[in-house]
């Protein structure tokens, strides 16, 4: 398989988990996924959402290459928990991001948490 940034952020296994969970938080149909992840959404917040997203799973698929680790949805999982928790207290401390984007990405986090697969 073609290891390039479309298949990195739409297809791969690590992608299609996280989407699926952050399209259910933002209530976004799942048809024409692809469009939304490439293209963006018309509401800011949830384009906000989407575009930070789409950073942590290239930085991950960035870290894993770098190190040589294998890319699995448990060190996947680790990472996006880790890197949200910090993010979120980060934007919960800046005024110009909203309670509500804040309120979303840690809706994820969570998720993510208490999903046991």
């Amino acid at each position: 398989m073609k290891d390039d940034i479309y298949h990195l952020l739409t297809s791969c296994t690590i992608a299609k988990y996280m989407w699926n969970i952050v399209f259910k938080i933002l209530g976004i149909c799942k048809q024409n996924s692809d469009e939304f992840i490439i293209l963006g959404h018309t509401d800011k917040e949830s384009n906000f959402v989407l575009t930070q997203i789409s950073f942590l799973i290239y930085k991950y698929w960035l870290i894993q290459s770098n190190s040589s680790s294998s890319k699995t949805l448990y060190t996947f999982k680790y990472f996006i928990q880790r890197e949200l928790r910090f993010i979120v207290e980060v934007y919960k401390q800046v005024s110009y991001i909203s309670e509500n984007i804040v309120s979303k990405l840690d809706s994820v986090r969570h998720h993510i948490m208490n999903d046991h697969i």
